[in-house]
């Protein structure tokens, strides 16, 4: 017992230290038109006036000609700018400029994001900071999950979820608006409705209407809003601060549900797989390091990987598929530590009747659950369960073996 403690302690200060430190131009033509030196020395006047008649004609021949050439050079050089793309278009990185015209839908996924181009379809957008440039055009949706959102440009409705959200000035959103966020701030036109729950909402006082439609707002206190800015009606709804018995509600809540869920993983389990039980231990226990080291790479490059398959529209279902099951897997990874933990120590004390798993399994998650509550080092602890979770999964995936059924094979 002291042996399984002292391994499960060592790996959870590795996984701490492991994670405390990271996170056209068109060249003009002019025809030079030498002045002749016309002899005056003939009289006969009309051989003279039919010379010049004949190089005026010329002269307007040719900068008629070179006004031609350039209109087609400057079509052609316009119609070389414009690329439209006629399907959807999905682009993942770093820092970088959205300014294509999209005759679908786009998505994009980096850190800060650009938009200057046009979509003709919805755009979605997972950024750091986000901003929508006034020469940008959404004609369906805009939706935003970001830190920083700032919105210059034409959008038909937006749904925001942010720190920080501002609609600026030149906007003008041509349906709805709706926004979570800490502080949001509405200076741009909203032709219909807005529906705002954030700590704070600022509205600038002017006498121009800002939105045509109904103003619903959730916020820490009621704001000042000139006559004449909204339209429609203004609806106010004060944020409620958590009481103690909601609190405990919540944290009751969970705890049921743990229960639950735990009671039902393993069920499944010993009905339908016994075997991953032994294995799940046999992970944990005999192979700790392995074990988190595929947790570790399994939790960090699989969502990577993922992000990269969405730039290519042909990967797109792919990735999507892939995410589905990492949400899943993370899903179970608490459940599956508890469950391994438990049959660990089963086995230890040579408890092999199935209720005394289940029970050990239960007491090991509320155990758990109440380390995840500490304040500040809370999350490190749930991500430690989380992460070496998914290495049991992942390695019993592709490991069949326990230590059971190896020593029967020797």
């Amino acid at each position: 017992m002291n042996k399984l403690k002292n391994k499960i302690v060592f790996l959870f200060f590795i996984f701490i230290f492991l994670f405390s430190t990271v996170c056209l131009a068109t060249d003009e033509t002019t025809n030079n038109i030498t002045s002749e030196e016309i002899t005056t020395q003939s009289t006969e006047e009309n051989v003279v006036e039919t010379e010049v008649t004949n190089v005026e004609e010329n002269a307007v021949e040719d900068e008629a000609t070179n006004v031609d050439s350039e209109e087609q050079s400057e079509d052609q050089a316009s119609s070389s700018e414009e690329e439209i793309l006629y399907s959807d278009y999905n682009v993942a990185g770093q820092d970088f400029t959205l300014d294509k015209l999209v005759d679908g839908n786009s998505l994009a996924i980096g850190n800060n994001i650009n938009v200057t181009g046009q979509i003709n379809g919805d755009l979605f957008i997972i950024a750091n900071s986000v901003t929508i440039d006034s020469d940008a055009v959404i004609y369906q949706n805009l939706y935003v999950l970001a830190n920083e959102v700032t919105i210059n440009g034409i959008a038909n409705n937006v749904y925001s979820m942010s720190n920080t959200f501002t609609l600026g000035p030149t906007a003008a959103i041509y349906r709805s608006v709706y926004v979570m966020a800490n502080s949001a701030y509405l200076y741009g036109y909203i032709n219909r409705d807005a529906f705002i729950s954030a700590g704070s909402l600022n509205i600038p006082e002017t006498t121009s209407m800002l939105i045509a439609g109904n103003l619903s707002y959730t916020s820490n206190s009621e704001i000042s809003i000139s006559e004449g800015i909204v339209g429609g009606d203004i609806t106010y709804t004060p944020a409620q601060s958590p009481t103690i018995q909601d609190t405990i509600l919540k944290y009751l809540t969970r705890f049921v549900a743990l229960i639950i869920f735990v009671l039902l993983t393993l069920l499944f389990l010993i009905r339908i797989i016994p075997k991953s039980i032994d294995r799940a231990n046999y992970n944990l226990m005999s192979r700790p390091f392995i074990t988190s080291g595929i947790g570790i790479l399994g939790f960090v490059l699989i969502p990577v990987i993922s992000i990269l398959l969405m730039t290519l529209t042909v990967t797109m279902p792919v990735a999507c598929t892939i995410l589905v099951i990492y949400g899943i897997l993370i899903a179970f990874s608490f459940t599956m530590f508890a469950i391994a933990l438990s049959k660990g120590i089963c086995n230890k004390f040579k408890l092999e009747k199935t209720w005394q798993l289940i029970i050990f399994s239960l007491v090991s998650a509320v155990v758990m659950y109440a380390l995840t509550l500490i304040p500040t080092v809370g999350i490190f602890i749930k991500l430690f369960f989380n992460v070496v979770g998914l290495g049991i999964i992942l390695v019993s995936i592709f490991n069949k073996k326990s230590e059971k059924e190896k020593k029967e094979d020797k």
